[in-house]
């Protein structure tokens, strides 16, 4: 299982490398798809690369200081799709729970209509 940023991280790769192949990308372009509340460097931004290489889930070409020619492996876009398929179940759900309790609460009211109307 992978942290929300390096999550987001193989998320935009994936996006970024749509064929599967090899894809020259700016340090600056992978920094700028992660939220400025992580507070991410280039520092950072190397360890989750060298992280998701390592776990298989990019292959690295190469880099330097302004580029680096990385892939999405099978593990990687794998590891996406599921996500994305575990984020629609989740709202799925929530979706359910929400139409239930607000159909009860709908048929509490009528309920408690009805029987005003009765003991009138």
């Amino acid at each position: 299982m992978l942290d929300r940023r390096t999550s987001i991280l193989l998320d935009a790769i994936n996006k970024r490398c749509t064929e599967g192949s090899y894809k020259v990308l700016a340090w600056a372009e992978l920094k700028s798809e992660l939220p400025e509340k992580y507070k991410i460097d280039k520092d950072n931004l190397t360890q989750m690369i060298e992280y998701l290489s390592t776990r298989e889930f990019v292959s690295v070409k190469y880099s330097d200081e302004n580029e680096i020619c990385l892939a999405p492996l099978p593990r990687g876009r794998l590891y996406n799709e599921k996500e994305s398929e575990i984020k629609t179940e989740q709202w799925k759900d929530i979706r359910g729970t929400i139409y239930t309790v607000a159909g009860s609460a709908i048929a509490a009211f009528a309920g408690a209509m009805i029987a005003v109307l009765i003991l009138k």
